[in-house]
């Protein structure tokens, strides 16, 4: 190579032309458009699911029990401040300050085993509402029905609780009128405060009330000269009992004689068979005397009335079967002056499940309720 060759400049080689290259598109692909509309179509799905759904209140109380019971609680300890009555309205007193007493209140993080029946629903599933929130209310103030502080019944569909009066909570101070004025019974805040908790576990109101010593006397009397009347009555329909025809008990202050309506009416039909005329009359000479007012109930199950041409429904039928009865004793000289009062409950008031035959022959029936004594 020359010397001149060497000192030429080194030439770069010629780079080729760029050409120009499609626009980027703006915007997300065309399968996320189609996969968000799916998504909002999906959720408003969902939507409309949750939104037809119906949540039944015992199951979820079952479920919510069971997961309880499996898992365990945690015990709260609620710092309950007792109330003046000011702020309380009691029927019996008017508004007065709570009596100073010293309340003996140990609290436990152990549960009872009347609170761990409280939470636990399953053990009372089979049972009727009334009846199993009945049985949960006896079984939270378990301890102080044995102390006898309080008295749980059910009266008139109701659960009712009583709190015993001392003559010591009663009242003080000469000047106070018996019926409006006294100091509110200590064990009465307290006994409120606790059902006021046990509430939140039965849809059913609680009705709490304080009762004087000179009411329960009454109660005890009325109780006796009732179960004198049940006594007597049983005694007079012995033989009827003794081959299962009626049954005579008693129940809310009063006594029924229920009698099965399988034996006394045709399926369908409010037409007595003779031998139920037979023993309606032997009722009737049994009760006279004893009552100045029947109320005559009509129950059915829940099999619909297969032939309509006479009654529409169990409720037109268990309410002409209660009229037919009653019209059979008003026949009777003896219950001439007797007021009568008919009612047909068709199957709302059922004493066994409707689920089996034996269950439905039960409900099929005839109660004659007495309640107002001689």
């Amino acid at each position: 190579m020359s010397e001149a060759d060497q000192s030429a400049p080194l030439l770069q080689p010629a780079r080729p032309k760029k050409t120009d290259c499609e626009p980027c598109t703006v915007g997300a692909p065309l399968y996320m458009a189609t996969f968000s509309d799916m998504a909002i179509l999906l959720m408003a799905f969902f939507v409309l699911l949750l939104s037809m759904t119906e949540i039944d209140l015992k199951t979820w109380q079952k479920i919510t029990g069971q997961i309880r019971l499996a898992f365990g609680t945690q015990s709260i300890n609620l710092d309950l401040t007792i109330p003046t009555a000011r702020s309380m309205i009691i029927d019996d007193f008017s508004p007065n300050e709570a009596a100073r007493e010293i309340t003996l209140d140990v609290r436990q993080r152990m549960e009872t085993e009347g609170e761990l029946i409280v939470r636990n629903t399953e053990t009372y599933q089979n049972q009727f509402d009334i009846e199993r929130e009945f049985l949960i209310l006896e079984a939270s103030l378990e301890s102080e029905i044995e102390r006898g502080e309080v008295i749980v019944k059910i009266q008139d569909e109701q659960l009712v609780v009583e709190v015993p009066e001392t003559s010591r909570s009663a009242g003080s101070g000469e000047g106070q009128s018996e019926d409006r004025s006294g100091i509110i019974n200590q064990q009465l805040i307290n006994v409120s405060a606790k059902v006021a908790q046990i509430q939140s576990e039965i849809t059913r109101d609680i009705n709490v009330f304080a009762i004087r010593e000179s009411s329960i006397e009454s109660n005890e009397d009325s109780t006796a000269k009732l179960l004198n009347k049940l006594q007597a009555l049983r005694e007079n329909l012995r033989t009827e009992i003794e081959n299962d025809l009626l049954e005579v008990e008693m129940r809310d202050d009063a006594i029924y004689i229920t009698v099965d309506g399988d034996d006394s009416f045709a399926s369908g039909s409010a037409e007595l068979r003779p031998n139920f005329v037979v023993l309606l009359g032997e009722i009737g000479r049994s009760i006279a005397g004893l009552t100045d007012s029947i109320a005559i109930e009509g129950h059915t199950d829940n099999i619909p009335i297969a032939f309509r041409d006479r009654f529409q429904s169990n409720w037109d039928l268990s309410a002409a079967r209660a009229s037919s009865v009653a019209t059979t004793l008003m026949s009777q000289p003896s219950l001439e002056d007797i007021q009568y009062e008919v009612l047909g409950f068709a199957d709302t008031v059922p004493v066994a499940s409707n689920d089996t035959a034996q269950g439905r022959s039960q409900n099929r029936r005839i109660e004659i309720k007495m309640s107002d004594f001689n």
